[in-house]
Formats: structure tokens, sequence, C-alpha cells
């Protein structure tokens, strides 16, 4: 949710339908089907047929515009999953069904995606539940935490594996696609997808540099395997890694977008309550298998292309007057709307979750929070230095953790001579003698205030980055930043 607050120099989401699912379920006594029953495939959307735009040129290419710019919003979040993907495909080593390791915190040269923390390490894989249940096996941890969010291509989350909803001790969980009716073995867990490709987004906490071996080796041992493989003899495949600086999948734009969006649509079929949305859609070819980079009508061609403009620019209006809204509300801080991450019908609010931060975990797990304004409403400035005042037992309230970090304004971490990047409840910093805790953000740290000093970016809108993982109060809000 970070990347353009910085736009507020320049310059409530509407409600929506929740997407119901359930948690992971307890293990079962003993060998069945998984507790939920799967769904029969459904029928295919129909109605969505392709006609010719009546009207002059520019009537056409204005009608074109408008479906254009609504086909942005609803596909975005499903082509740049598809992008991130891409970049994971080109690890070397990369497969489905495989996980790939992110194996180092983040730094200012990560740029896969924006708002990378450097509290955890990744794991992510790419699973088809198509034919069969891919099992998730997860040691104990011993106490450290870690979470599997499970992402549907929509960027729905559907469910976890984790510290907060099944502990750290070991297990394996299978994760069953929409239709898959089998049975798994005796106290296996099952969770199960709304759709047959599943983006696994995996977090070990590091407690610090000095324990970075130590969460490795617990990434390590993560395993998938499909249940026909499962617990059979044999290594299982060992994990790639991403390298320091991986290629990143090409962004769609233009025509191609469309291309992308519409190829997708067919591998991963919409849910049937976004019938309307597609009908209008497809009067242009933008349809599950359609091709509107073909579409003989030039009008309408230059329209779609000019719709992307225009939805990027609707897009980001909307993200400014909803982060300037709540932060005036919130003491300076944007709190995310708390429909995140089950989006349902809310196409807007899905697809600048996707811009600023895909794959936003749910609420329920972790809440996010960033920094927008100052204690006296005004832009944050790289010019100025700030502190944050937590009261006695006033940290943020986590079951998990907390930490602090700082974005320059395209959302990525800030180079400087410290090499700190975040301040959290594992980073040591100096409470006061009543058992406050003030954290100071600036250029350059003040005699005696290093240990709590989180640098700024030279030059942008500096951005600091709550998280707070299974946050026992949704409604808390942190202190204000006031000016120094």
């Amino acid at each position: 949710m970070v990347g353009l607050v910085a736009s507020l120099l320049a310059l409530s989401a509407a409600p929506a339908v929740a997407l119901r699912y359930s948690p992971v379920p307890r293990a079962g006594a003993g060998p069945g089907r998984c507790p939920s029953q799967p769904s029969k495939p459904g029928p295919a959307i129909t109605g969505l047929a392709e006609h010719k735009l009546a009207g002059s040129f520019d009537q056409r290419k204005a009608a074109a515009r408008d479906i254009g710019q609504k086909a942005y919003v609803y596909g975005f979040p499903l082509v740049d999953e598809d992008r991130i993907l891409d970049t994971l495909r080109t690890t070397p080593g990369a497969g489905v069904n495989r996980f790939i390791d992110v194996d180092r915190l983040g730094s200012p040269g990560d740029r896969t995606v924006v708002a990378p923390n450097s509290d955890t390490l990744y794991s992510l894989a790419e699973l088809d539940v198509r034919d069969e249940p891919i099992v998730l096996s997860v040691p104990s941890t011993g106490g450290r935490w870690y979470d599997m969010e499970l992402v549907e291509p929509y960027t729905n989350v559907f469910g976890y594996v984790g510290q907060r909803v099944s502990g750290t001790h070991a297990g394996d969980y299978a994760v069953v696609g929409p239709h898959w009716g089998g049975k798994v073995p005796k106290g296996m867990r099952c969770v199960r997808a709304p759709a047959a490709r599943v983006w696994l987004i995996g977090r070990t906490l590091v407690a610090g540099p000095d324990d970075l071996d130590a969460a490795r080796t617990v990434q390590r041992r993560y395993q998938l395997a499909p249940l026909s493989k499962f617990g059979k003899r044999g290594a299982p495949p060992a994990h790639a890694v991403v390298p320091a600086n991986p290629e990143v999948g090409t962004p769609r734009d233009g025509l191609q977008f469309f291309d992308a969006l519409s190829a997708l649509m067919a591998s991963s079929p919409p849910p049937a309550r976004d019938k309307g949305t597609l009908k209008t859609l497809a009067t242009i070819g933008i349809a599950p298998g359609g091709r509107p980079s073909r579409n003989p009508d030039a009008a309408v061609r230059q329209g779609l292309v000019e719709g992307i403009a225009a939805a990027k620019a609707a897009l980001r209006a909307d993200f400014v007057r909803v982060s300037l809204d709540s932060a005036t509300a919130n003491n300076g801080w944007l709190h995310p709307p708390p429909q995140v991450g089950a989006f349902g019908n809310d196409y807007v609010l899905r697809a600048n979750a996707a811009i600023y931060g895909i794959g936003i975990n749910r609420p329920v797990e972790a809440v996010y929070l960033i920094g927008v304004l100052d204690s006296q409403g005004r832009p944050l400035s790289p010019e100025r230095t700030y502190r944050i005042t937590f009261p006695p037992g006033g940290q943020p309230p986590v079951d998990a953790w907390w930490s602090l970090t700082m974005y320059d304004s395209d959302g990525f971490l800030v180079a400087n001579p410290l090499g700190r990047y975040a301040i959290s409840d594992r980073s040591g910093a100096q409470p006061g003698p009543d058992g406050s805790l003030t954290l100071f953000l600036g250029a350059d740290p003040r005699p005696g205030q290093e240990r709590n000093w989180l640098p700024v970016p030279a030059a942008g809108m500096p951005q600091p980055f709550l998280r707070a993982y299974s946050l026992r109060d949704q409604a808390w809000n942190p202190p204000p930043i006031v000016p120094t």
C-alpha cells in the first residue's frame, strides 16, 4: 500500500462484498474427505458477446476508452500477479509446486515488489491444484513465528497456515482444488482453494542478523509435494533461491495488457459474481481467450490504450482521497480498509491494493499503517526530523511482532550509512526511564539517539510503514508523528 503517497503533495472507498473463507480447520480423526465439500464446476458465464461499436470514430473511441478503463481496473491484479509469478519462473531451478526462497533480508536493491520488509525471509511458490492436492509440510519452528498466506489469481486471500491459525508445531496441510473430492491421510489438514492456481507467500521471522542462519534452516525445511507423492521415498526437491538482482517480469501495458487479461481469464475463470462487468468488457473482445489487440477497428484499439491512462489517473485520485481522509482521522496514519484481502466486487480497492502492495494480508493476520501527515497536518518531508513516542505500555498491541520500516517515495528501502531499514520489537531500541519508547526519523542521527534512529530518504516524501502482525485491537492507532 505504498508508492504514490508522495502524490498527496500534488493533489471512503466504496463498501465491498466480503469474500467468505474459513481458517485452517482442525485435523480430522482419521482418513476422509476434506471438511469443506468440493464445488461443482459452475456453468460457463454466458452472454459475453462481442459486437461492433456504433457512431463516429471519436464516439467509438470514447466508448472503447470507457470500457478499457473498466477493464484495467478489473484486471490489473490478475495480470500483475502473473507478472510476479513470471519473475519467479525465471529463477534458476524454479518450477511449479516448488519453493523459491528469498533467503536474505530486504535491502534497497530489492525491486521486484514494492514495500519489501526487512523482518522476514520469504518462501514463494506457484501451486497447481487442478489435478490433485499439493501438500505443504512444515517443521516444528521451535516457537519461531511464520505464516503461509494463500492467494487466488484475483488476489483474494483464502487461507493461512502459520502461528496464528495452526501454531508452530510440525504439520502437513493439503491445499486442494475447488472440485477435488478425494480423501487425505489421517492427521492431514485441508485448505480448499477457490481456484486451480494458488500463489503461496511464506514469511519466516528473523530476530536479527545473528539469527539469520537459524531462520534459513527452518525455511529450507518447508516442503511441497503432490498428494500422490506425499510420504514416498526420495529426497524432496531442493528449494530454488531468488538471486540478489532478479530479472523482473515485464509489466503488460498497451494492447498487450488486454490480451494478457483475456488469456488469464481463460486459464483462471472469473467468479460468477463478476458477470455484469464481464459482459461489458466482452463487447469489444475483452473476454476469456479473446485477442483485443486484433480488433479491426482502429478507434477501439486507440480507445483501449487511452483507457489505461484514464484508469491509472482515476486509481491514483481514489488512493489520494482515501489516504487523506484516513490520515486526517487517524493521527496522520493511513489505515487500509478492513476488507483488504477479501475484496469481493470492490475492483477499485482491489486494484489499488495490487498497485501499492500486492499480496497484502487480511487484517486478521496483519495490519499495515502508513505515516502520511505530521501532527500539524503537513505531508512528511525529508528536510525535517520527527519523533514518534509510544507511552509506557503503548507499543503496538500484537500477539506476534511489529516493525516500523522506512521507504522512499517509490516504496523501496532507503540506503543509509547505518544500514538500518527498520526499527522493531527485536531491534534493541532504547526505552526511556518511564518505559516509553521514542523513535526518531530524520536524515542524520543525533548524538545519543542512534539506537532509536530511522533514516529517511534524501529526497522525496518519507514513508514510514508500521507492520503489526496479529494486532489484538484493530482500532489501535499509532501516536502522531511530531516535528522536532
